[in-house]
């Protein structure tokens, strides 16, 4: 809902009492209430040729009504509505006096000391001289003469003498720091460099996070934090120039952790169901002066090398058998000892 002022509307009503007047169309050569637009408000005055209210009116284009919302004056003295009597009145757009801004020399004075809102770019007072102290909203780039002492911008004394500084993100003045796309000269004072801008030649040993554990001619790997671990590398299997063994005390299933690794054993060993990819591998050493068995769960085909063999396998005493998964479910086996 908002305010709407309009010129030259008057029209007829013959509504009577206190209430919500019915407005019954607008007389030649003026506009209707209408025009102010549904649910706005508008300054009205009505009367019947000898008593009359000013108000503010709000419009409803449903059933072509006007509130009489806030009566400022009336005939009668006061601020409720007056009583209409039978008959056509008149009811038409005004300026009413209790709501004009007027100006008299040098000051703008507005009525029933009424305030400009600060909220709106007013002073909170009712008058506003026409002084520089209560302009607001200045914008510098109308300032075409004259300088801006150092006091009035946001420079401090942390901006030290002879310096060059830049504005930041907020308009700010840094302390005493400037970006450039170009720079020429002694890098011994500069900060904050990106090692991902390096774009040409090499940086020495002694700037890397490589140390004298990292021995000549060897092949390092970065750790989780991206130092150099010394002298290791490895993938997801663990360490490649190494097979870490996994020692199991009875009998035991094999898991994806025991990939590239070998298994020190006694007892029997089961290859698992939907548990490898082709490609992975698995050793087994049978630490005992007895057999064992290399046991394929249900679903899996376990390829003795070299034979049509399949099914469990008996591994010898000290002997060493690796299992080589060829496509799902699908395992050669092949070693010393293996029968």
């Amino acid at each position: 809902m908002a305010l709407i002022l309009k010129d030259r509307i008057s029209e007829t009503t013959t509504t009577t009492g206190t209430g919500t007047l019915t407005l019954g169309g607008a007389l030649s050569g003026f506009q209707p209430f209408s025009s102010i637009g549904n649910t706005n408000t508008t300054y009205y005055c009505i009367t019947d040729a000898a008593a009359w209210e000013v108000g503010i009116g709000t419009y409803s284009s449903s059933g072509n009504t006007l509130a009489r919302t806030t009566v400022l004056s009336n005939s009668n003295n006061n601020t409720s509505p007056i009583t209409l009597a039978a008959g056509t009145k008149t009811v038409f757009s005004v300026y009413p006096a209790e709501r004009a801004v007027v100006v008299d020399g040098t000051t703008i004075q507005i009525p029933n000391n009424a305030v400009l809102p600060v909220a709106n770019g007013g002073t909170g007072s009712s008058t506003a001289a026409f002084s520089g102290s209560n302009i607001t909203d200045l914008n510098a780039t109308a300032i075409t003469a004259g300088t801006i002492s150092n006091a009035r911008t946001t420079a401090s004394s942390s901006n030290g003498a002879s310096t060059i500084v830049e504005r930041d993100a907020s308009g700010n003045f840094s302390t005493n720091v400037i970006t450039a796309n170009s720079y020429s000269g002694s890098g011994a004072n500069l900060t904050s460099l990106n090692a991902s801008s390096i774009s040409s030649g090499t940086i020495g040993n002694a700037y890397t996070t490589a140390s004298s554990s990292n021995g000549s001619n060897t092949i390092v790997s970065r750790d989780a934090s991206g130092n150099f671990a010394g002298n290791i590398i490895s993938d997801a299997g663990g360490n490649v120039r190494a097979i870490p063994p996994n020692s199991q005390g009875s009998t035991y299933s094999l898991t994806t952790t025991d990939i590239g690794k070998f298994i020190i054993t006694a007892s029997d060993v089961t290859v698992p169901n939907t548990t490898f990819a082709a490609g992975d591998v698995v050793s087994v050493f049978n630490n005992s002066a007895s057999n064992v068995s290399v046991l394929s769960a249900g679903g899996v085909t376990v390829y003795q090398a070299g034979t049509a063999n399949t099914g469990t396998r008996t591994l010898q005493q000290r002997g060493v058998a690796t299992v080589l998964c060829t496509d799902a479910n699908t395992f050669v086996i092949a070693g010393s000892g293996i029968a």
